[in-house]
Order: structure tokens, then sequence, then C-alpha cells
């Protein structure tokens, strides 16, 4: 009778670790196949997507939009075009609109017209130059009254630059935006109040131009503080051709070309 409870003990103790072995052998088995199986959730690295070509460029603004001052014509606008081309291989369309003497406010009009909206649609790089000719008008207030005078231009500035920005991204979300900063005519300390105006009217500019995407401003004061002999024409007010070209340079080099 010992016996046989003994066998049958030993019996059940041998088949145990069999089952154990052959169990644990597949654990083993399952989890070598898991680990060797392929991710069915990898990450997709994406061949990254070039950036469109700009072949199409709408200018608008001002007389340093229009290149008023340059023998050649071609202003800003022209020289970023050459340089477009040069890197495209392929011609590239400029749309100028600019119209000398233009105010933020005339400007703002324009925007709206029909014909400036389906050129902003169709256009996949916008450059303006705008506000030289409102902070001009400064120069002819009383001194008493000039900082007051200045307050209220910038404020009226800002929201009219506000609402022609809003609706270039209406029409075009996509296209990149570049706009030109003011220079300055006199960089002597001489003329420190109303160089100091100016600074504030760039970097208020500035500051508003970087609440919307795809927006690039471009200095110009220290580029004319370097060279205003060399830069301006003989109207005394706007770049020559070297100006324009200097300009032209940065935006390039802004963009990346």
């Amino acid at each position: 009778m010992k016996k046989w409870i003994w066998y049958t003990v030993s019996t059940v103790f041998i088949l145990g670790i069999i089952l154990f072995a052959y169990g644990f052998g597949q654990a083993v088995s399952i989890g070598i196949e898991i680990n060797q199986a392929p991710e069915t959730n990898q990450t997709i690295i994406e061949t990254p997507v070039e950036p469109e070509v700009v072949d199409a460029v709408l200018v608008m603004g001002d007389s340093l939009a229009r290149g008023t001052g340059d023998p050649t014509g071609e202003g800003f606008a022209g020289h970023v075009i050459k340089g477009l081309e040069a890197v495209a291989e392929e011609p590239v369309t400029l749309y100028n609109i600019a119209v000398e003497g233009l105010r933020t406010q005339a400007l703002l009009s324009q925007v709206t017209d029909p014909q400036t909206l389906e050129g902003i649609r169709g256009s996949n790089l916008i450059m303006i130059s705008i506000g030289g000719n409102d902070i001009r008008a400064i120069e002819r207030i009383e001194s008493d009254q000039k900082s007051q005078y200045f307050r209220d231009a910038l404020d009226k500035y800002l929201v009219q630059l506000g609402e022609i920005l809003s609706t270039i991204r209406a029409e075009n979300a996509s296209a990149q935006l570049v706009f030109i900063g003011l220079y300055n005519l006199d960089y002597s300390p001489s003329n420190r109040e109303q160089s100091g105006y100016l600074i504030e009217w760039n970097q208020a500019t500035q500051k508003l131009l970087e609440s919307f995407e795809g927006t690039l401003f471009t200095p110009t004061y220290d580029l004319f503080k370097l060279n205003l002999e060399s830069y301006i024409s003989a109207d005394g007010l706007h770049p020559n051709s070297e100006g324009y070209a200097a300009i032209g340079d940065r935006i390039l080099k802004n963009l990346g070309e």
C-alpha cells in the first residue's frame, strides 16, 4: 500500500515537472516571437516636402515699393525677382501695384479692391512698404505737440496695418509676407527725437507682424545708418540703385535664397 502511494506521488511529481517545463518553453517561444514580430504601429518617416517655389510676387505700398529713385527702375522688388529666378532657374511673375505718396489708410482701401484681392490670392510672396509717409507728417508738427501726434498716428497706423494683414491672410493663408522697415534720413545727434520716433515705429510694426504667421520684418535702419551717403538717391529721400540692392539682398537672405 505504501509503495503504491509512493509511486503515485512520484508519478504526479514527475508529470508536474514535465508540464511546467513544457509551459515554460512555450512562454519563452511566444516571447521570442513577439519580440521578433514587426511593429504594427511604426512611426512612418515621411520624405520632407520641398518648399513651394516662388513664381508670383505681389508688391504693394508707397514709393519705396515702387522703386522711386532707382535709375534702373528695378527697386528692391526687381532685385529680389532676379535672385529668385537665379535659384529657381525659371521666370517669376511680378505684380507691382505700389503708388507714390501712399499712406496706410489708402493701402487699406486698396487691398479690398477686387483686382488686388485676386492678385493676393495668386501670389506666393507679398512684399509691403508702408508707413513712411504716415510718420513723415510728424516733422511738420510743432515740437510741443509732436509726442501726442506721434502716439495718435502710431495707434491709427497699427490698427490699419493689422486690418491690411488680416485681409491678406483671409485671402491667402500660405503666401510669405515681407514687410520693409523704415530707415532714417538724418542719423545725427541733433535729430535724436525724430530718430527715437522712427525706432519705436519700427519696433511696434515688427511686434504686430510677429502676431501673424508667415511674416518677415526686414529692417533697413542699420543699412542706411552705415551707408547713408552711398545709398540715397539725388532726391535726398529715396534709395538709389545701390540702396535698393542692399534692401533686396537682405530680403533674399531672410527668405533663405
